[in-house]
């Protein structure tokens, strides 16, 4: 019964510090809400945000009409094929295509990932 109790009380703080992840609002964040809106694209829910990290679903309209994508915004000087990769994964588990926005530039290895994934996978330039 003591195990079960100190397991018990481990869960909800762990959920707290998710959701107060969540709820901070980081100055990369911002710049990042502040692109998205500039490019006319709503952002559906937000799923991460930390100090370099900012992950969430969003809707932009296309000629063939809205779509969603899974949003990955890191904040890196240089975006290697790894997180692409990563990104992908968790945008194919929400049945999605992947949007990343960076400041930083990609690195030849993950230039030929995009163009290899280009109807999968998106990536934007950080102003």
């Amino acid at each position: 019964k003591e195990e079960t109790k100190t397991e018990a009380e481990k869960k909800p703080k762990k959920e707290r510090k998710k959701k107060e992840e969540l709820n901070e609002e980081t100055a990369f964040g911002d710049s990042v809400r502040k692109h998205l809106s500039s490019k006319d694209i709503e952002i559906l829910s937000r799923l991460l945000e930390k100090k370099k990290d900012f992950v969430a679903k969003v809707k932009l309209n296309t000629p063939l009409g809205p779509q969603e994508y899974y949003l990955v915004a890191k904040d890196k000087k240089k975006i290697t094929e790894e997180d692409l990769i990563v990104a992908m994964q968790k945008a194919s588990e929400h049945k999605m295509p992947a949007f990343i926005i960076s400041p930083g530039e990609l690195d030849q290895e993950a230039q030929e990932y995009i163009q290899s994934w280009r109807n999968f996978i998106k990536h934007e330039k950080l102003k």
